[in-house]
């Protein structure tokens, strides 16, 4: 992942999408996935709202900033994460966030995840 350390949303959010596949087909929702990969640590709603956004169970504004982030990354994969990308990413929203509260830590790494990605390409048609 552009060989940078992953911070929390990150972990959490990888964690839980294993979670998520290793259990699908035990009916394990993808916001309990979420909940049991945080094993204690905090985490902002925002973060929580783009993972369920990108795993189709979700559609308010935190999902479709972190589908647009998404959506930039196939677009360009050579973007890193910073404010370039979440300006970008929000340029066209009524009142964009002045910055991201985990959305594109989750979008990237998802991203970065190639059976994550291939499930997102897949489940949002993207």
């Amino acid at each position: 992942m552009n060989n940078q350390r992953k911070n929390k949303h990150e972990i959490i959010a990888l964690d839980a999408f294993k979670i998520y596949i290793d259990s699908e087909k035990n009916e394990l929702s993808a916001r309990s996935a979420w909940h049991k990969a945080l094993d204690g640590k905090k985490s902002k709603g925002c973060a929580r709202l783009a993972f369920l956004g990108l795993l189709g169970y979700s559609n308010g504004v935190n999902a479709a900033y972190a589908i647009k982030v998404f959506k930039l990354l196939i677009a360009d994969p050579n973007y890193s994460r910073g404010l370039p990308l979440w300006r970008e990413a929000t340029k066209n929203f009524d009142n964009p966030e002045v910055s991201h509260n985990g959305q594109m830590d989750v979008a990237f790494a998802l991203f970065h995840n190639s059976k994550a990605k291939e499930y997102i390409c897949n489940k949002r048609s993207i």
